[in-house]
C-alpha cells in the first residue's frame, strides 16, 4: 500500500499491483478500479509506504462508508495478491447491511473498541465538548483574571466597528484632500 500525493491537494491511498523495473509501477487507487503508472523514483511521485492492513474473519471494525461512520465485520480477508482489500459486512445508520469489498487504509477505518459506531460517536462528542469547555476561558495577561473567550471575540468585533469611525482631531475637508508625496 502506498500513499502518493503528486501535485494534487488531496492524498490518495492505493495498492501497488505490479512493479515494472525502470518504467514505473502500477498503482490502483483504493476503493476504485482506476489504475495508473507511477514514476519509480520517489522524488518524482512523492510516494511513501503505508502499512498493509490485514484482519482475520469476524474482526469488528469502524469504517467511513457513504459519508458516515459505520459498523463493519470482516467476512473475507485478502489473499497474498489482495493488498488490503477485505470483504466487509457493513451496517449503515439506516440499518441496511451489505457485503462490500473495501480497501482498508490508515484513513478510512479503525478497529472497533466500543460496542457500536453510535457509542463511538457519543464518546467523541463528549470529548469535543470537554475540550471546548476546557478552552472556554483564558488568563488576561495584564490583570491575571480569567476571561471568557466568547467575550473576547465580542470585544474584538466591537473594537473593529469602533475603528471604522474616525478618531482623533478631525478638521473639516481633511478627508477630501489629496495627499502628495
Amino acid at each position: 500500500l502506498v500513499v502518493p500525493w503528486p501535485m494534487s491537494t488531496y492524498r490518495r491511498c492505493g495498492t501497488v499491483t505490479c512493479i515494472k523495473s525502470l518504467s514505473g509501477f502500477k498503482f490502483r487507487e483504493d476503493n476504485t478500479n482506476k489504475e495508473e503508472i507511477l514514476d519509480p523514483r520517489p522524488s518524482r511521485s512523492a510516494v511513501i509506504v503505508a502499512p498493509v492492513h490485514f484482519y482475520p474473519v469476524k474482526k469488528k471494525l469502524l469504517v467511513w462508508y457513504r459519508c458516515q461512520l459505520c459498523d463493519a465485520q470482516v467476512t473475507a480477508s485478502p489473499g497474498e495478491e489482495g493488498g488490503s482489500k477485505h470483504t466487509l459486512l457493513v451496517k449503515t445508520k439506516a440499518g441496511e447491511e451489505s457485503d462490500v469489498e473495501f480497501d482498508l487504509n490508515p484513513f478510512n477505518h479503525c478497529v472497533r473498541r466500543l460496542s457500536s459506531s453510535d457509542e463511538t460517536e457519543l464518546v467523541r462528542r463528549r470529548f469535543c465538548e470537554a475540550q471546548r469547555a476546557a478552552g472556554a476561558s483564558v488568563e488576561d495577561a495584564i490583570t491575571g483574571q480569567s476571561v471568557n473567550v466568547g467575550e473576547l471575540t465580542s470585544i474584538k468585533t466591537a473594537f473593529a466597528e469602533f475603528m471604522k469611525k474616525p478618531i482623533g482631531l478631525q478638521r473639516p475637508g481633511w478627508e477630501e484632500m489629496d495627499m502628495l508625496a
